[in-house]
């Protein structure tokens, strides 16, 4: 108890002090809700994307498969006051030769600046990859499962970001059948160091998964699995080229005692070295797994296989080449393209995968409601 007082005094003092820096709003970078002063306005949202993802995978453990179609996200956005807002539409995701949506769902969210730094959102929260690395956090949520439900902390300062969520994926009232399912994060990156051309971050990131729930019937196993991992990133850049070095360290841990995993602990080490010039970056990156597990994360990364049961390797190591390129048409409108290799050395084994979004942001005021 005496522990639990002294954070909740602490989380008040920073909120407090952060209060006295209330200035001007900012842009939230990590979220497709942008920041509105003035109370009462009513706008009209609209986030839409046609992409074409092709994986040609034909590794041990991966098979390749491919998603073409569309997503939209028409909302209603309303600012009850200068720091409060609240929105509500629709979440589609359309696959072509696919009948009907492969997901239809609804949205309702409200979120308050304490500061224009630090905010709480709760309900349907924007779509997010939270800044963590796709080995943790599968980047194809952009096509497959856009829509979290719960709650988010978000604090985005000039020398901090920290990104803290809550995900409730699958409910259970008693007697269900199904386990209840719940995704929760925490992504932190730290600047430690900029001058002239130069800066050092150091990002310190989790995410755990975790299946039960007490009134399920007939009982089922408890399963909860931690990845964590952190490492650091060396910058420079000038107006047009950006340079990157970034190696990571990852953990991966099972919690739960019922064997439900191969492994009940791994580690694995990503270095990464990154090279922008202004529309194009090019990446070339190393991936050593040993016994890691990645519930949520990218499967390219797997050491479990997705084909068949049983099939595991306790060693991954991968080479990950990567060329991406987007252009801004107008202020709306952008065209975004990558490709991505992958080179499985105990397979001697080339995989890639190419995809192509075509991306429209569109917002129109309808009103002013007075609060």
């Amino acid at each position: 108890m005496k522990h639990l007082l002294i954070f909740v005094f602490f989380v008040l003092y920073l909120i407090q002090s952060l209060e006295s820096q209330w200035l001007q709003w900012n842009f939230d970078k990590n979220s497709d809700l942008a920041i509105d002063t003035i109370s009462g306005n009513l706008s009209l949202k609209l986030h839409t994307s046609n992409f074409v993802k092709d994986n040609e995978y034909f590794n041990s453990l991966t098979e390749g498969y491919t998603l073409i179609g569309f997503w939209a996200e028409p909302l209603l956005n309303y600012n009850i006051s200068n720091r409060t807002q609240i929105w509500t539409g629709m979440s589609l995701v359309r696959f072509f030769g696919y009948k009907g949506f492969y997901k239809s769902e609804p949205i309702f969210g409200l979120r308050h600046f304490f500061t224009p730094q630090m905010s709480l959102t709760m309900g349907s929260l924007p779509f997010s990859q939270h800044r963590l690395p796709a080995p943790i956090l599968d980047p194809e949520r952009y096509y497959l499962n856009r829509v979290d439900n719960g709650a988010r902390i978000l604090l985005n300062s000039s020398c901090v970001y920290s990104d803290t969520w809550l995900s409730w994926d699958q409910f259970s009232f008693f007697g269900d059948s199904l386990q209840e399912i719940i995704t929760a994060g925490s992504s932190n990156i730290f600047k430690l160091f900029e001058r002239n051309k130069f800066m050092l971050e150091v990002p310190i990131f989790f995410l755990i998964t975790h299946r039960g729930g007490q009134v399920v019937r007939p009982k089922q196993p408890i399963e909860t699995l931690v990845n964590a991992g952190a490492g650091t990133v060396f910058t420079w850049k000038n107006e047009r080229i950006d340079f990157k070095i970034n190696p990571n360290l990852f953990i991966y841990r099972k919690l739960s005692s019922h064997p439900s995993q191969p492994f009940s602990k791994g580690w694995a080490f990503n270095p990464i070295v990154h090279l922008g010039y202004n529309p194009i970056f090019w990446e070339l990156a190393w991936w050593h797994g040993n016994k890691f597990v990645n519930p949520r994360g990218e499967k390219i990364y797997v050491q479990v296989s997705t084909l068949e049961n049983g099939i595991v390797e306790n060693t991954r190591n991968v080479f990950v080449n990567k060329l991406a390129y987007q252009k801004k048409i107008n202020p709306k409108i952008d065209l975004q393209l990558s490709i991505e290799s992958y080179y499985f050395l105990s397979e001697k084994r080339l995989d890639y995968n190419f995809w192509v979004h075509f991306n429209w942001n569109f917002e129109h005021r309808l009103a002013y409601i007075a609060p």
